[in-house]
């Protein structure tokens, strides 16, 4: 992974955990947080969860989901990059 990814990433997930382990030892009665992130994230955030002991109770749903084939010109978007 470039030094770029590791940022955007890793480092990135650290300081969402680090607030995340803030929060569970400073705020007891706090009973459920949320963690937005995007797909990226996802391998080290799982890995992170693990690691802490917890394990997925529900399946992980998606925010979204396209049909590009049901897209006039779909699949040529998903292949511009973003700006």
């Amino acid at each position: 992974m470039g030094q770029f990814m590791k940022v955007l990433v890793i480092d990135r997930n650290a300081a969402v955990f680090s607030d995340l382990d803030k929060v569970m030892r400073n705020e007891p009665k706090i009973r459920s947080v949320a963690l937005f992130f995007g797909a990226g994230h996802l391998p080290d955030m799982e890995a992170r969860l693990t690691k802490m002991g917890y394990t997925s109770a529900t399946p992980v749903k998606d925010a979204i989901d396209v049909d590009l084939n049901k897209l006039p010109g779909g699949k040529a978007q998903a292949k511009q990059p973003a700006r």
